[in-house]
């Protein structure tokens, strides 16, 4: 390579390599800046040579001549024989600016007998001022761009100074205090301990670098207010895990003490909560129906029963259909789930004082009619048989004393109603062939009425009967009478019959009732 010149533009590196053949001794290369961008100042930093190992006893000298300020930067002796293993030599901080059309003048001189090829590199950086028309600025205009190699970290620069350079791929910016920005992962606008955020808009998702390591707030430190406009999801796996804990960083154990409120209203009006003992306490708690497999709301484990205050009330549709209180238990109405019939149980121990289930009223019962339970076969229609509030027992069907085999006595009784008319008039009671009547009961429920003089009237059985039962009995309403009387065993349906004292009658209603036992049939043998 004869004598050269390298252009060189504000920051970056320029390769040559200089051919010596064996009668050559001086090589020279001009260095000049290109101005074609922007009055931009270069810098020369660093040369780097890389030389033959000559084996002839001779020096390589490298002159620089500064066209600035007249002053020549001689580096004298720089590779010698005796230094064989120097074979990449660097001159670092040479520090040569601009100072005209011509930076410097490299010359390399060597001594005749030494064949071979030099090769360099030339560094150059920004210089330390410009000639920009505001001030010693340094200005950019066009395009264009800037190498920065790789480096070791420099130094602090001076108070007011900030250095730019490349760590091993890192564009960092370093100021007098040692603080450094990597423009290329740190966050603009905020810095590394996020301590002012107030103009930052977060516009992607804040996700962090590993899963379920890093913690938003302290135990000793929260946020105070979670604003979100969607869900709260957790990330573990299926399986027996928990997908969210809610709690707190310290134990609650006043009474008081919340571990969730329930606002529906920015937190004006609380709704319900959770207390420190995990009670829920809210206006209401529903759930979608469930099946006798998967219930709808289970509460308590198997045989904690429920626990509530002193009532706990049942309303569906919004009635109050049910309440349990202080051992006692009211429903308007309870229907088994199943087609068995419904079962009470009780879980006394056998004793003189056992009862194994108790039927009775919260408030005393002590008027005529009232009854302490009441029996139906028809969905509440007809009633087949109550106890009144005496205690006694009244079956529309009679009562029964069977044996386990399934025979026995039933004890029984038959009303009817009968409307008075004519000489005579048959209340048909129907007591059926082979009973024994035992009593029997009237009432006047409609006075009589006779057109023909009639003033009183004469009751006794008919057909499978001919018992007299009453004689001379009055027409006023309400007249009543019965009794029980000797046991007979019919032969046929017997009815009652009704005459008149004389003449006949016009009008009036009596209602009978016979009382009468019958004997059940044994059951089949299985």
């Amino acid at each position: 390579m004869a004598d050269a010149e390298i252009e060189i533009f504000a920051s970056g590196k320029k390769s040559f390599s200089v051919d010596f053949a064996a009668d050559e001794t001086v090589k020279t290369i001009s260095i000049k800046p290109d101005f074609s961008k922007n009055a931009i100042m270069p810098l020369i930093n660093r040369l780097h040579l890389a030389i033959p190992n000559w084996t002839n006893n001779v020096t390589l000298d490298v002159a620089f001549t500064d066209s600035e300020d007249g002053n020549d930067k001689v580096l004298d002796n720089m590779y010698t024989a005796e230094a064989r293993n120097q074979s990449d030599a660097q001159l670092t901080d040479m520090d040569i600016p601009v100072g005209g059309e011509v930076i410097c003048t490299l010359t390399l001189s060597g001594a005749p007998g030494n064949a071979g090829s030099i090769d360099g590199t030339l560094y150059s950086s920004f210089s330390r001022g410009g000639n920009s028309s505001s001030g010693n600025a340094v200005q950019w205009e066009g395009s264009g761009y800037i190498d920065f190699d790789s480096i070791a970290a420099p130094g602090n620069p001076d108070a007011g100074t900030l250095r730019l350079y490349n760590e091993s791929g890192a564009f960092n910016v370093r100021n007098a205090a040692g603080t450094v920005i990597n423009l290329l992962t740190d966050a603009i606008g905020a810095n590394a301990a996020l301590s002012n955020l107030s103009s930052v808009a977060i516009n992607t998702a804040l996700v962090s670098d590993t899963d379920d390591t890093d913690d938003l707030g302290t135990s000793s430190i929260g946020w105070r207010s979670l604003y979100l406009s969607s869900s709260i999801l957790g990330t573990v796996a299926d399986g027996a895990n928990t997908a969210l804990t809610f709690g707190n960083s310290t134990a609650l154990t006043t009474a008081g003490g919340k571990i969730a409120s329930f606002t529906s209203d920015a937190g004006v009006t609380e709704r319900a909560y959770i207390d420190y003992l995990g009670k829920y306490v809210g206006s209401a708690v529903r759930a979608d129906a469930g099946s006798a497999a998967a219930p709808s709301i289970a509460i308590g484990a198997d045989g904690t029963g429920i626990y509530g205050g002193s009532v706990i009330d049942f309303a569906i549709g919004g009635s109050n259909a049910g309440r349990i209180e202080s051992g006692l238990m009211r429903f308007a109405e309870y229907r088994p789930r199943s087609v068995a019939s419904l079962k009470l149980n009780g879980l006394y121990q056998d004793s003189t004082t056992a009862v194994a289930a108790k039927i009775g009223n919260v408030y005393s019962l002590s008027t005529t009619g009232a009854k302490i339970a009441s029996f139906f076969s028809d969905n509440f229609i007809t009633e087949r048989a109550y106890i009144n509030y005496l205690g006694k027992i009244a079956a529309y069907g009679g009562l029964s004393a069977e044996s386990s085999t399934g025979g026995g006595e039933a004890r029984k009784h038959s009303e009817a109603t009968v409307t008075l008319s004519g000489a005579s008039s048959t209340c048909h009671v129907n007591v059926p062939i082979g009973a024994k009547i035992t009593g029997w009961q009237y009432n006047t429920e409609t006075a009589v009425i006779s057109g023909d003089g009639a003033t009183s009237l004469d009751i006794a059985f008919s057909g499978g009967s001919t018992t007299n039962l009453a004689t001379g009995q009055a027409f006023a309403q309400n007249t009543k009478d019965g009794a029980l009387i000797t046991p007979e065993i019919i032969s046929s349906e017997a009815d009652i019959a009704v005459t008149p004292d004389s003449g006949t009658f016009s009008g009036g209603v009596l209602r009978f009732i016979v009382y009468y036992s019958e004997i059940t049939a044994l059951a089949d043998v299985a």
